[in-house]
């Protein structure tokens, strides 16, 4: 994993940068606010945290100034920029400055106060991780104070694989109960012997991208732990799709691991559950006969026509839509 990373000042007050143009705004980048907590944490698992910088691709007299937190085979990039940018939509393309001296970096932003960045924000980073492999998200604010208290791991705040673990990060009292991180993404459960279905819900979806975040296990590098990148992904869920066939009914890992998660987080309020039905089968076996579907059960989309099929995907995803920026 590669990513550079400037100013977290965890501990320290936060201050909001003063520079009202982007591009001034862009250039000191290290972290400040909340660096102390950071660093303590990286110490505990042998890591570190400095500041470089990169040269501006066309022109070399422009040095960008970000913070690095390095261990032993990964970094991270971490990018302190102001509130505005990253939550204006018509400021967030500005950012786009930044692309060429990321390339292929994990890039994790900090913006004080701020746990959710512009749908066209969001979206850039979509392009950046589609085109320049980098690996960009805004790390939520109020997490921050989860990992303060210990409620929460390095690796889970960051976003990336949990071998990035501090030990000591969660707090051992037994009566302790880790708080939520933000939930901010849409998360696909689905059986890999249908991957047309996949597809055609991905098609519908990606009109919707730069106002929402879809995760499936097609974002997991190849290589790396995929059990506790599911995991850490369901937690971060708001708004989760499980399309329904024999063969996900079948699936033992779909049963054990997914299925309950999705269904007790639904049950206490954290997420909105859409369950699709693609084929007929024995979804009540797996806890979904008493779960509303959003479209005709006694319809499975496989008995549809094309048109009527694209038409009910087009119905859902706006309800996923209208489930994920709801508060």
């Amino acid at each position: 994993m590669h990513s550079s990373l400037d100013v977290l000042s965890f501990g320290a007050a936060t201050r909001e940068p003063v520079a009202v143009d982007p591009a001034e705004a862009l250039r000191d980048m290290q972290l400040q606010s909340r660096r102390a907590l950071l660093e303590s944490h990286l110490q505990k698992i042998g890591g570190s945290l400095s500041d470089e910088r990169v040269e501006d691709l066309f022109d070399i007299q422009l040095k960008r100034t970000y913070s690095c937190a390095k261990g032993d085979d990964w970094e991270v990039v971490f990018l302190e920029i102001p509130r505005w940018i990253l939550s204006d939509g018509d400021k967030a393309r500005d950012l786009d400055a930044l692309r060429h001296g990321f390339r292929r970096k994990t890039v994790r932003f900090v913006s004080p106060q701020l746990d959710l960045p512009s749908p066209a924000a969001r979206r850039l980073f979509q392009v950046w991780k589609n085109n320049d492999g980098i690996d960009a998200k805004l790390i939520p604010w109020s997490d921050i104070n989860y990992l303060e208290d210990g409620q929460v791991r390095l690796s889970e705040l960051l976003d990336v694989d949990a071998d990035l673990t501090d030990a000591t990060a969660v707090a051992s009292s037994p009566t302790a109960r880790p708080k939520p991180l933000a939930r901010d993404r849409v998360f696909i459960s689905y059986s890999h012997a249908n991957p047309e279905w996949f597809r055609r819900l991905e098609i519908q979806l990606a009109g919707l991208r730069e106002r929402l975040e879809v995760w499936s296990d097609e974002d997991i590098p190849v290589g790396t732990d995929w059990f506790p990148r599911i995991q850490s992904a369901l937690d971060r869920t708001k708004v989760a799709i499980m399309l329904v066939t024999p063969e996900f009914v079948a699936s033992e890992f779909i049963r054990a691991h997914e299925v309950p998660k999705i269904l007790e987080a639904a049950k206490r309020g954290d997420l909105t559950l859409f369950w699709i039905l693609v084929s007929d089968s024995h979804y009540d076996q797996i806890g979904l006969d008493d779960k509303q579907a959003p479209h005709d059960v006694s319809k499975p989309l496989d008995t549809l026509t094309r048109a009527k099929r694209n038409q009910a995907l087009k119905t859902i995803t706006g309800k996923v839509l209208e489930a994920f920026e709801s508060n």
